[in-house]
């Protein structure tokens, strides 16, 4: 029934019939009314009517309000528009808004590309017992992979890196199941990263598709997040990854 779904027609018509209901069979029929507790009613049903001509102008209920919110922010953003900025080498850049000429938009590091190709430059967060899969990544023969990595908020997490096969399967575990796995073969690359220093490696793996993981957990890695109730510290990584011939 529909109406069931509107929880105005629930307060004021369905549960009160239930207790009537109640009362009369509690009561063999009889039904006693007592007039004190007529205010109450009325005072609920005046929170209800005036909550309501509140709210109702603001779009609805709490989630529409937050659609609305939502949707004025993303409106406000996309009217900015946005700038592409091509380079005689064949890079291209975005940026939000107006990029002035001769600037570029904001990125985790500014990359000196020479002979490089830059394969992600990007901040993530990562959540107490999450991790980030970036790839897969392509790593032609004899190419060298470089990592640069600085975290802010957690202590620290562990950086590794896998080939494609063992990182898709160790993705959809992490997809669908609850508890987090450690990976399912050795990884070509393991190390912690700690906060407050900026984390280089490079590393020469064969040719094939890789991916680097951001781990945030007690299940991989060396680090392990703190075990306090309520003390999520998200690992807010910067990071940069290039390719070198």
């Amino acid at each position: 029934m529909p109406r069931l779904r509107s929880t105005s027609f629930r307060t004021f018509i369905v549960y009160p019939a239930l207790v009537v209901a109640w009362e009369l069979a509690l009561n063999r029929g009889d039904l006693r009314f007592d007039p004190w507790f007529s205010p109450l009613l009325a005072w609920g049903f005046l929170q209800y009517w005036l909550i309501g001509r509140y709210r109702l102008p603001l779009g609805g209920g709490g989630q529409s309000v937050a659609n609305a919110l939502g949707e004025k922010i993303l409106k406000g953003e996309i009217e900015k528009g946005f700038t592409v900025i091509r380079s005689s080498n064949g890079d291209v850049e975005f940026g939000l808004g107006v990029v002035e000429k001769g600037a570029h938009p904001t990125s985790p590091y500014r990359l000196d590309t020479k002979g490089k190709v830059v394969l992600a430059n990007e901040r993530s967060e990562v959540h107490q017992n999450q991790r980030d899969f970036i790839g897969p990544l392509e790593i032609p023969r004899g190419a060298r992979l470089d990592l640069s990595l600085a975290i802010d908020g957690a202590p620290g997490i562990d950086v590794i890196l896998i080939p494609r096969s063992m990182g898709e399967a160790w993705l959809q575990t992490y997809t669908t199941q609850a508890v987090t796995t450690p990976p399912p073969s050795l990884p070509l690359l393991d190390e912690p990263v700690y906060s407050g220093a900026v984390w280089r490696r490079s590393v020469s793996p064969p040719a094939g598709l890789y991916y680097v993981v951001l781990d945030n957990t007690a299940t991989a890695g060396r680090t392990a997040p703190t075990g306090f109730a309520h003390d999520d510290r998200a690992a807010l990584v910067s990071y940069a990854i290039t390719l070198d011939d």
